[in-house]
């Protein structure tokens, strides 16, 4: 077992497979004190993971995803969630942009920080944690940054969640937080146990209540970037 620290806490692995550790280099805490949980993975959900995927994948590899899921659902209880989403930071704000595998969320993240340069920081290219600490909800990177790899173990709190559709023109809008919750369940890993849905759903709605959310039209020209921006200034 080896211990890691995400999110300001620090969780206990179980691992069969040396992947799992040498995956999460740069997390990996010496910390003496007892993990606020420990997750391990079964060989047969391993062996369900592998059958599931529509590519040829280790088991190895499936163990970390499995361990992934594990930490996200137990995360639960200490008042976070894992998002499918992006997040940058520019002039002290965070903004996640969140989506669909193959919107263009890398894309559209590249796009800002060749419009703006050096004031944009990339926090978490993909699934980063957001928890509520001191009633505001934070980003943490982790390990599971996704097959671009961008992002880092750093952390910031989150000030507007931004939803991408393509479209021919960019324009940005507003939306409340009903409407902000049809399209934010598709991005979030949902528990199956009715105790951890009740949670799960007081923090969603803690999130669509404590940031601004919009939706924006883009497409992938530089204009895109500049766009989202001036909409979303008021943040």
């Amino acid at each position: 077992m080896f211990k890691l620290r995400l999110a300001h806490l620090l969780i206990g692995v179980e691992h069969r497979y040396p992947y799992m550790k040498d995956f999460c280099a740069g997390y990996i805490s010496d910390d003496p004190a007892a993990p606020a949980f420990t997750v391990c993975a079964a060989e047969d959900e391993c062996l369900r993971e592998q059958a599931a995927s529509p590519v040829p994948v280790t088991l190895p590899y499936c163990e970390s995803i499995c361990l992934y899921r594990r930490i996200a659902l137990e995360l639960l209880a200490y008042d976070a969630l894992l998002i499918h989403a992006a997040a940058i930071e520019m002039d002290g704000r965070c903004v996640l942009f969140a989506a669909g595998s193959g919107t263009g969320k890398t894309t559209h993240i590249r796009l800002w920080q060749d419009a703006f340069g050096e004031r944009v920081r990339v926090i978490y290219g993909d699934k980063p944690i957001l928890r509520f600490l001191g009633g505001r909800p934070h980003v943490f990177g982790t390990p599971f940054r996704g097959k671009e790899q961008l992002g880092s173990n750093i952390s910031a709190p989150v000030h507007a969640l931004c939803f991408l559709t393509r479209g021919e023109t960019n324009h940005v809008e507003p939306l409340t937080p009903s409407q902000a919750l049809d399209r934010i369940v598709h991005q979030l890993l949902i528990p199956t146990d009715a105790a951890q849905m009740d949670r799960f759903m007081t923090l969603v709605e803690r999130l669509l209540t404590k940031v601004d959310c919009f939706l924006l039209h883009c497409n992938t020209e530089p204009e895109a970037a500049v766009v989202a921006y001036e909409g979303m200034k008021g943040l």
